[in-house]
C-alpha cells in the first residue's frame, strides 16, 4: 500500500524513464514492468514509516500529506534507477533526488518540516518515542543509519 501512484512516478521522474528503469530485461512485458512498479512504490512506502517511526507523527498516515507522497515517489523511483543502474551504467542521474529525499526525511525527524494535511492543516504531532539526532549525532551517522535504520 504506497502512498503515492505512478502517476506521482511520472510526475517525479517522467513516464519514459519510469518504465524504462522498471525493465529490467529490455523486453517490454507491461506486466513485469507494472508488478516492479508496485514493488518499488510498496518498499519506498515501507521504507519511509521504518524512517519516520521515531518521528513525530502517527504511521501509517491515513490520508498521507503530498510532501509524503512526493517522497514516496521519489524513493520508489530511486529504487528503479538503482536496479537499472547496476545493468547499464555507474553513472548516477538521480543524486538530487536522493539528497532531496534524505534531507527532507531528517527535517522532518527533526520536527524542522511539519507536515500539513490537504487543507494546509498541520498534523497532529505525536510525543517522541525515542529522541531525535541533534548536531552532535552527524559524526556517527553511518553507525547509526546500518544498526537502526535511521537517517
Amino acid at each position: 500500500m504506497a502512498y503515492c501512484d505512478e502517476t506521482d512516478l511520472y510526475q517525479a521522474f517522467g513516464e519514459a524513464n519510469i518504465n524504462r528503469w522498471a525493465d529490467l530485461d529490455n523486453n517490454a512485458d507491461l506486466t513485469v514492468i507494472a508488478d516492479r512498479i508496485d514493488w518499488a512504490m510498496d518498499l519506498a512506502y515501507e521504507y519511509i514509516n521504518a524512517k519516520l517511526v521515531r518521528g513525530h507523527y502517527e504511521l501509517p498516515f491515513d490520508t498521507p500529506p503530498l510532501i509524503i507522497i512526493h517522497l514516496n515517489a521519489l524513493y520508489a523511483g530511486i529504487l528503479l534507477y538503482d536496479a537499472r543502474l547496476m545493468i547499464d551504467s555507474d553513472k548516477d542521474q538521480v543524486s538530487r533526488q536522493r539528497k532531496t529525499f534524505n534531507n527532507w526525511i531528517r527535517q522532518i525527524l527533526r520536527g524542522q518540516l511539519k507536515l500539513v494535511d490537504s487543507n494546509d492543516v498541520p498534523l497532529e504531532v505525536q510525543s517522541l518515542q525515542y529522541p531525535v539526532m541533534d548536531e552532535s549525532d552527524e559524526e556517527d551517522i553511518e553507525d547509526y543509519d546500518v544498526d537502526f535504520g535511521v537517517i
